[in-house]
């Protein structure tokens, strides 16, 4: 092997394992402010070009998945920002709930307990 191939081989192996410890980060790792939330978090890794079941929306692109088919009972709870007008994202929320077929009593739907800094 040549002292490129080498090279390359140790470069794309680096990138490898500096990838796994960034995807890891972003998976178990949140600012402490943000606790209540408990969100879950997927990542998906897969090559650059595939872009099956990508949704893009304005900048950032997202990986459609139908929790809904898997248990439409695991959302339980909903916390409204708290830059938003709290009525309104309410009623939004409520309004997007039963557009689903799920009755907005089931689930809890609170304000953010974030302090709000612009």
């Amino acid at each position: 092997m040549t002292p490129f191939a080498h090279a390359l081989a140790f470069l794309h192996a680096l990138s490898v394992q500096t990838s796994n410890a960034i995807l890891y980060t972003a998976m178990y790792f949140k600012h402490p402010a943000y606790e209540i939330e408990r969100e879950y978090r997927f990542e998906h890794v897969r090559a650059i070009d595939n872009v099956e079941g990508v949704i893009t929306v304005g900048s950032r692109s997202y990986i459609e998945f139908d929790w809904r088919s898997h248990d439409p009972r695991s959302l339980t709870h909903i916390v409204l920002g708290p830059a938003t007008d709290q009525e309104q994202a309410r009623q939004y929320a409520e309004e997007c709930l039963r557009s689903i077929g799920i009755d907005p009593r089931n689930v809890r739907i609170q304000p953010s307990t974030i302090p709000y800094r612009s």
